[in-house]
C-alpha cells in the first residue's frame, strides 16, 4: 500500500498485508473576519494516525481502516483590526 498526501512529498508504504489503521480527526469550526468586515466560515483540523499490526499478537483486531471524528462544540473566531 502506498499513500501520498496532497501538496506534500511524503509517502508511506506498507510491506505486509493486514492490520488496523486508525485515523483520529479533530475538527474545529472557525470564523475569520478581516479588517473590512468580510467573513469566511471554515474549519481547522488535525489528524493523528495509528497502525496496529496483526503480527504483534493483536490477532483479535479486525483488519481495516477506521476513522474517528471529534467535532468541537466551540467555534474559534479570528478578528483582524488595526
Amino acid at each position: 500500500m502506498t499513500r501520498s498526501e496532497p501538496g506534500c512529498s511524503v509517502q508511506w508504504m506498507q510491506e505486509k498485508p493486514g492490520g488496523m489503521y486508525q485515523y483520529f480527526i479533530k475538527v474545529v469550526p472557525t470564523l475569520y473576519t478581516n479588517i473590512r468586515g468580510r467573513t469566511i466560515r471554515s474549519n481547522q483540523y488535525s489528524v493523528t494516525e495509528h497502525y496496529k499490526s496483526s503480527e504483534l499478537g493483536h490477532s483479535q483486531l479486525p483488519p481495516g481502516v477506521f476513522f474517528y471524528y471529534d467535532l468541537s462544540p466551540i467555534k474559534v473566531c479570528f478578528l483582524v483590526d488595526m
